[in-house]
């Protein structure tokens, strides 16, 4: 089946259960806003396989309601990525999407909430295999999603994001910040594993092939790749004091190749639901003086 040019929504899948699409070719001009290739909602065991997607919007994006839903050879570019959404409505569980692809994207995978919505759920979401050709943020949580500048924005999102998975992801980043997970603060990500991610930056004026990643009100787990080269070293934490978002206050997780050294950390007073706040170390021995929490291996 092939769709070219919509106005809207290329294809919609709403209330529908036990669907399977095959062999798709859609395509839309880059600049082209809500084209979105395929819109999933309100539906039970779909299946999409073996799409070649080129939109202005999400190649696949998929909305509230949404259970057990599997996506595979997927072909996305140009457009906004793949993106999994939660506005305000039934939760969404059991995303797969595996063996695909993006090439020249403005996000990669997207998971969406946003800021002062009612309690949710989105869990078991899990993303393996691409490879990806200069796609802008490749990698997203983003729990303050406001498209049009009309939300309100200091409230937190209250949708539980647990059971997450970033597996064999390869290939070539357009912005420097590769992954950024940035959860709520009412509400932290639970159960985040990133585990193979190797993408490398190729921004203009890049003098380093490096990617960076940045988190907020999340527990990462991360496993596979070869330990960092990076060498940390006489870095130095003092008088920090007040709440954190999660139980764990420091987080000290240092290459297995190189461990960090001359760590130091001096008066952290931090509590969590107002019990002193933890510490989770891996391959550091940092240097305590005054008060500061006592590092348990990650």
């Amino acid at each position: 089946m092939t769709s070219l040019n919509s106005k809207y929504f290329h294809v919609t899948i709403s209330g529908c259960k036990n669907l399977t699409l095959q062999i798709l070719t859609i395509r839309a001009p880059s600049e082209s806003p809500n084209t979105d290739g395929i819109h999933i909602g309100k539906s039970i065991g779909v299946n999409i396989t073996g799409a070649n997607i080129q939109t202005g919007d999400d190649c696949v994006s998929v909305g509230d309601g949404s259970q057990q839903i599997n996506i595979e050879k997927v072909r996305c570019g140009p457009g906004h990525g793949i993106s999994v959404e939660y506005p305000d409505e039934e939760p969404v569980i059991g995303i797969i999407v595996k063996s695909c692809s993006m090439s020249n994207t403005k996000n990669g995978i997207r998971i969406k909430t946003w800021p002062a919505s009612s309690r949710g759920l989105a869990a078991d979401l899990h993303f393996e295999d691409f490879v990806k050709k200069n796609v802008c943020r490749p990698i997203i949580i983003d729990q303050r999603y406001c498209p049009y500048g009309k939300c309100k924005a200091k409230v937190p999102s209250r949708v539980k994001i647990s059971t997450v998975s970033f597996k064999k992801m390869r290939g070539t980043s357009a912005t420097r910040v590769a992954m950024k997970l940035g959860c709520s603060r009412r509400i932290p990500c639970q159960n985040v594993m990133i585990r193979d991610i190797n993408l490398t930056y190729t921004g203009s004026g890049s003098t380093s092939a490096t990617t960076l990643s940045e988190c907020a009100n999340v527990e990462v787990m991360v496993s596979g790749q070869t330990p960092s080269k990076v060498k940390i070293s006489k870095v130095t934490f003092k008088n920090i004091r007040g709440t954190s978002g999660t139980a764990e206050g420091v987080i000290l997780l240092c290459s297995s190749g190189v461990p960090c050294d001359g760590v130091e950390l001096s008066d952290i007073d931090l509590t969590f639901n107002g019990a002193p706040a933890t510490a989770k170390c891996a391959n550091v021995k940092p240097t305590v003086t005054g008060k500061a929490p006592t590092c348990a291996a990650a």
